[in-house]
């Protein structure tokens, strides 16, 4: 897995293609999208400041997940 997204408080609003949203609605929101395409992806939390950031697998992602 590899990082695509910059890490970010969860409580952050932004404004985006689907309205005002917090960063962990975002990433939510975002997540589905790619798996709906194919592509594995992982929400994780960073420990320290509890950050969270959207992670994509590498590779052979796409026939890996089907």
């Amino acid at each position: 897995m590899f990082r695509i997204t910059e890490f970010e408080e969860p409580m952050f609003t932004l404004l985006s293609q689907y309205g005002f949203v917090t960063w962990q609605k975002w990433l939510q929101f975002e997540a589905a999208r790619l798996e709906a395409a194919g592509i594995k992806t992982e929400i994780r939390t960073r420990k320290p400041d509890h950050f969270t950031a959207l992670f994509r697998a590498r590779g052979k992602s796409r026939t890996e997940a089907r």
